[in-house]
């Protein structure tokens, strides 16, 4: 028998609750099919072009993502970038996925196992994440920039982002509770608004699993993280609990692609998760890093900033 949800819960909790207890039980693959049933609704996520400016923000839409103009105005200051590059050079590249080297070590490692020999596996998921995570770091970051505030700085210092306060209650959105674990993911960075008091929140996430989904699949953590953060936006009470309490999310998963999520309660008993397609981060050349910037840093919007709390 199913437990029962704590009592004088609002709606928006009792959404937010029923669909983790869901997730709970499901496998880490989730069909969109599937995840209609437990009542999420996944929409596409288009990041490449926008809709009409009269319609913004659109239907669903909290995040407006920086323009290609908005870049251009301020751009990498190159002088900076050739300092910083001679002290570390690798800081914009990673090393290019190689689908036969990496099964190739994968099997070492699995013969290795079986004789009780361990033999590292350079090419595991997390190690393959984990330098796309750190260069994604370093676009938001350590890219050196002319900001239009007329001095130089990383691109997050034009956005209205900063890390999560170290007493925020978001510290614990990585623990999700019973029928979780933390071995499948990590939270890599959470940020919430600066400088006006809104819900949103974004965040990175990076799989340590060798799971490859595709885009008409989720995976459970990917949906569960997202949800925590409402969960807990909505146990603070800081704001309303009738707020759609929207969540962004980069995602990195195997064996070396990424996709932006979106999610938000509609209308107090539904939850609308928008979901882009898979982009590949296997070769320097062509890996979207300054796309993803633009979402992840995009512009809050669709609510309106509350005043703060005497004493904040």
């Amino acid at each position: 028998m199913a437990a029962t949800l704590p009592t004088g819960l609002t709606r928006e909790q009792r959404t937010v609750l029923t669909r983790l207890r869901k997730l709970s039980e499901c496998e880490d693959i989730i069909s969109i099919e599937k995840c209609k049933k437990i009542g999420i609704e996944v929409i596409p996520l288009g990041l490449q072009g926008r809709p009409n400016p009269t319609d913004s923000p659109f239907f669903g839409n909290f995040f407006e993502p920086l323009t290609e103009k908005f870049m251009e105005e301020n751009p990498i200051n190159t002088i900076g970038l050739e300092k910083r590059l001679k002290n570390y050079p690798r800081m914009l590249t990673f090393r290019e996925y190689d689908a036969e080297a990496a099964a190739a070590a994968t099997e070492a490692a699995a013969v290795g196992a079986r004789s009780g020999v361990f033999v590292r596996n350079e090419w595991e998921t997390h190690v393959c994440l984990e330098g796309i995570s750190h260069i994604f770091y370093n676009h938001i970051f350590s890219l050196p920039r002319k900001t239009t505030f007329g001095d130089y700085g990383p691109i997050i210092v034009v956005c209205n982002w900063d890390w999560i306060e170290d007493d925020s209650p978001l510290n614990v959105v990585m623990g999700l509770g019973r029928g979780f674990t933390e071995d499948v993911g990590r939270i890599k960075m959470l940020l919430e608004v600066t400088g006006m008091v809104l819900p949103h929140v974004i965040m990175v996430m990076q799989y340590i699993t060798p799971d490859v989904v595709g885009n008409d699949t989720l995976r459970r953590y990917e949906l569960a993280y997202l949800l925590n953060a409402m969960k807990l936006r909505l146990e603070n009470g800081y704001f309303g609990k009738a707020q759609p309490q929207p969540v962004l999310m980069v995602s990195f998963t195997a064996p070396q692609h990424g996709r932006i999520l979106q999610a938000y309660i509609h209308n107090h008993t539904r939850i609308v998760v928008s979901c882009s397609q898979l982009y590949s981060f296997e070769k320097n050349e062509t890996a979207p890093f300054e796309l993803f910037a633009r979402w992840f840093l995009a512009r809050p919007v669709g609510m309106e900033a509350k005043e703060p709390k005497v004493g904040d």
